[in-house]
């Protein structure tokens, strides 16, 4: 499990063979920017304020929890929200959003993002089982 607390006014980017099929948690992060640019396994955004996250291919889940004002960019199986409000998802899934309690003003838009080895990534996914949509 890969942890990132309390960045703030950061801009992070990393693609390493260490978050390669990882679950990630990321916690109370404001005001700011984190690529994770890998092949994740799961990810879990909490209490995270006023932030964009750009994630590469997520195998299983990317749930949403307690946040104001993010931006999430992300292809994965399955988006799960609950008490976040004013986000915006820019989604690539092959399920519905899960949408629980509590969300208020959720905005969901097309994923936009490329970079240079996202094609490679969606192809291999981290880990197997569920299956990842095949363009982008």
């Amino acid at each position: 499990m890969v942890i990132m607390s309390q960045v703030y006014k950061q801009t992070l980017a990393k693609s390493s063979d260490t978050l390669v099929g990882a679950h990630v948690r990321i916690h109370r992060c404001n005001e700011s920017f984190i690529y994770l640019l890998s092949p994740l396994r799961s990810v879990t955004i909490e209490k995270c304020r006023n932030s964009t996250f750009v994630l590469g291919p997520v195998q299983a889940s990317v749930h949403v929890h307690s946040c104001d004002n993010v931006k999430v960019i992300v292809v994965c199986h399955r988006l799960c929200l609950s008490s976040t409000s004013g986000c915006t998802f820019y989604i690539l899934t092959p399920t519905q959003p899960l949408i629980l309690l509590g969300n208020e003003a959720i905005s969901f838009a097309p994923f936009h993002t490329h970079y240079p080895m996202l094609e490679d990534h969606m192809a291999q996914p981290a880990g197997s089982g569920k299956s990842l949509p095949t363009s982008v």
